[in-house]
């Protein structure tokens, strides 16, 4: 293949980086049941064949059925909804006489003290693909703290939780939610998600890659800011020659050889370290290991 005619990057180097490794991260947990061989879940409601009249009860069905698909036991996991409020704070401008307020507003929360629990916003009845899109993520929370190593303090946390709830299925639901404002009466718009709408896309894109899908059906559900993201990314790991991603034998992604990693093995384990992200510096050491 001519090198001119291949497509050029879709996302940053450091990007595709993350993402692989993350991927991985959760592919040695669950094995490749999620990403590899199921098809991401429609952003429909008989798609998820659960009733949704914008009622808190149907609600709490979709949580039911988020529990089920995430082989969840609800019976330890408190559904609550709550309504967005804001806080005075407590800066006050002499000179214009104003107070300033700070929005204490999330679309959802995870708490985790003595009981686990899951808070969404009374807001988000008002629309189905959000409303999932935040019960998918703060669920997620529950089962990485339940059957993983994950750590609060870790800097990705919360991407990392975004990136959780594609791999378990949830991609286009988070798609279309990514970046999304939310608008609370006199607060400045916020965003939902963490993670930016073209790592979901590119995301996306790996699964289909890998499940060798070339005809991706469900690219309808899409818009076509996403379709378009999606599309570059599609195409990008079909048309690379080494494959930019590519999965082995043991199960695992890996990037190409194509594409150079930005710092050598030593360095990425004493980031790992610097952050405490333990697990990853003991597969860092172990590839270092093995290079000797």
């Amino acid at each position: 293949m001519f090198r001119f005619l291949q497509p050029g990057r879709p996302i940053e180097q450091a990007d595709q980086e993350w993402l692989v490794r993350r991927l991985n991260w959760l592919l040695e947990r669950y094995g490749s049941e999620y990403l590899i061989r199921i098809p991401p879940l429609l952003p429909t409601v008989d798609a998820l064949g659960v009733p949704f009249d914008r009622s808190p009860k149907a609600a709490r069905s979709l949580f039911s059925w988020v529990c089920r698909h995430l082989k969840l036991n609800e019976a330890h996991i408190a559904f609550k909804l709550f309504e967005a409020q804001r806080k005075q704070a407590t800066e006050f401008d002499l000179l214009t006489g104003s107070v300033s307020f700070a929005s204490n507003h999330s679309a959802g929360l995870y708490e985790d003290s003595y009981d686990q629990a899951v808070l969404v916003d009374k807001e988000l009845l008002k629309s189905f693909v959000p409303l999932v899109a935040t019960i998918a993520h703060e669920l997620s929370h529950v089962k990485l703290h339940r059957e993983t190593d994950i750590d609060r303090l870790w800097p990705d946390y919360e991407k990392l939780t975004d990136l959780a709830a594609v791999f378990f299925g949830f991609g286009l639901f988070l798609m279309q939610t990514a970046e999304q404002d939310i608008n609370v009466e006199g607060e400045p718009n916020r965003r939902m998600g963490y993670l930016p709408t073209a790592l979901v896309c590119h995301t996306l894109a790996i699964a289909a890659f890998v499940q060798g899908d070339t005809r991706v059906r469900w690219m309808r559900h899409m818009d076509c800011r996403t379709r378009r993201f999606f599309k570059d990314s599609h195409r990008y790991l079909r048309w690379t020659n080494p494959p930019a991603v590519s999965l082995g034998p043991d199960g695992l992604l890996a990037l190409g050889s194509s594409v150079k990693p930005s710092l050598d093995l030593n360095a990425q384990l004493q980031r790992a370290i610097s952050r405490e992200d333990y697990s990853e510096a003991a597969r860092l050491k172990k590839l270092i290991d093995e290079k000797r």
